[in-house]
């Protein structure tokens, strides 16, 4: 990676493992097992939208932090999420094509932060470039 610090990537893991456990308690604690109807729909619309408009919420963090990253750090901060996921066995030596690759697309907050697991992919993208702690 040549613009997208390591420290970046590592707070936007940090963001992401909040939103996850929020998620996770957020399905233990509910009422509604699974989404069974329109009602359940709404309502976990609803939450989802309250969770993005709350500052204090690990959802809106994460979303305003990669908001603030620039372009060529989201560019990187895609491909590093792409490397991780490995889809198509991408290796470290791919990056700087899915680098061009995220240029093209416009990745916008919401595709990255949207990820489930975001740090997941994160971690398996910095292990293959030989950056993880």
């Amino acid at each position: 990676m040549k613009i997208l610090p390591t420290e970046k990537v590592n707070k936007v893991i940090e963001l992401a493992d909040a939103v996850a456990k929020l998620a996770r308690n957020y399905e233990e604690s509910s009422a509604i097992p699974g989404l069974k109807d329109s009602e359940d729909i709404a309502h976990s619309v609803m939450q989802h939208l309250e969770d993005l408009a709350n500052p204090d919420n690990p959802k809106y963090e994460l979303r305003e932090y990669i908001d603030k990253l620039s372009n060529d750090e989201i560019n990187e901060l895609t491909a590093l999420m792409w490397l991780g996921r490995g889809a198509s066995n991408e290796k470290a030596k791919d990056f700087p094509n899915l680098v061009n690759e995220a240029k093209k697309q416009k990745i916008e907050t919401s595709y990255i932060a949207g990820k489930v697991p975001l740090a997941q992919y994160l971690r398996a993208g910095l292990k293959k470039m030989n950056l993880s702690s």
